[in-house]
């Protein structure tokens, strides 16, 4: 029976605030109020305040696939992590992008058709159209931009979810662009910030001649959560939020490669985050993660305010048994020095 290992996280001195400003962790009543306080209005979570939607996406984030398979059943919502992961892997993402434009996008910085969303933590607790309701405003979060417009009645979902953009400021949708890095204007600098990369090729398989191997994404991602409220339009929250994705596949010559479970997936992070009150000032931050019983997996590593980043190394592993009996390994490595 294979073994399902919970994530590990290590950090510190992690973020780009001043640091003891920093909290990393929900506290318990942080969470028992977010539970206490989950509620669905229209087919979407409700949160009361930001931070109620922030703390719960992080808590799912650190969750495995298996403990947040079993708390979205608990919700009879179909989420956008949940749909995606249901996915059939006999058809195409490209093939299904076709009649789920809302679920998948084409990435052309990855060339691939990948999860359409900022990031996975908030895939998890926005709806399969990537809907949410904070604070009786109801927001749509892709991969491309954030949009939202004041209301949760389902009228106001639907004039959310089917504007065009010329119509955003006639119909009141406040938006943001979902942009490359760590800060405007700042992707040409280092990086790049989105891109895929493939791990050596593990070979004497079972019943198989090819090589099997992981495939990773990295993402860094900048964005603003819009404030619906007209008055106050400089309330927009800034974030930025760090991701690595992982599939583990088997060549198959002049076939399209198949996806494949190794035994386990680990990932280990090591990066700096710029201090925002204190100019020239870096800390660490580290972490990992393992987790064995799984096809894929998703991981945001940060999310939080926008920072600079430096010294990005990122080890990616698939770990399996070939023919023998033996243990075998694929590795990929993100590296962003400056």
């Amino acid at each position: 029976m294979k073994r399902l290992f919970l994530s590990i996280l290590t950090l510190s001195a992690l973020s780009c605030e001043n640091p003891s400003l920093i909290n990393t962790t929900t506290s318990p009543e942080q969470q028992e109020r977010n539970e206490n306080t989950l509620k669905v209005i229209n087919g979407a979570f409700a949160f009361e305040t930001i931070d109620d939607f922030e703390a719960t996406a992080k808590r799912l984030g650190n969750m495995s696939n298996k403990e947040y398979a079993n708390w979205q059943k608990t919700y009879h919502i179909k989420t956008l992590y949940s749909a995606y992961l249901a996915l059939s892997p006999n058809v195409s993402l490209q093939e299904q992008s076709k009649k789920l434009p809302k679920l998948i996008f084409f990435n052309e910085k990855t060339n691939s058709y990948e999860l359409n969303s900022v990031n996975s933590n908030y895939a998890k607790i926005t709806n399969d159209k990537g809907v949410v309701i904070i604070n009786n405003t109801s927001y749509q979060f892709s991969a491309k931009e954030i949009k939202c417009i004041k209301g949760s009645d389902q009228t106001a979902i639907n004039t959310l979810l089917t504007s065009p953009k010329e119509d955003y400021l006639a119909n009141n949708i406040k938006f943001s662009t979902v942009e490359e890095g760590f800060k405007p204007r700042n992707s040409a600098k280092m990086g790049p910030w989105e891109k895929e990369q493939k791990g050596n090729g593990i070979y004497d398989m079972p019943g198989w001649d090819g090589a099997y191997y992981v495939k990773s994404k990295l993402r860094c991602r900048y964005y603003w959560i819009p404030n619906p409220n007209p008055i106050f339009p400089g309330l927009d929250i800034g974030k930025m939020a760090i991701e690595i994705e992982g599939n583990y596949y088997r060549e198959r010559g002049i076939l399209s490669d198949q996806q494949q479970q190794p035994q386990q997936y680990s990932v280990t992070w090591a990066f700096e985050l710029s201090d925002r009150l204190n100019f020239g000032t870096y800390f660490p931050y580290t972490g990992n993660y393992t987790e064995s019983g799984i096809q894929s997996f998703s991981r945001v590593l940060f999310d939080g305010y926008p920072c600079d980043v430096r010294n990005l190394n990122i080890p990616v592993t698939a770990m399996d048994f070939n023919k023998n009996g033996a243990s075998v390994t694929s590795t990929t490595t993100f590296v962003v020095t400056n």
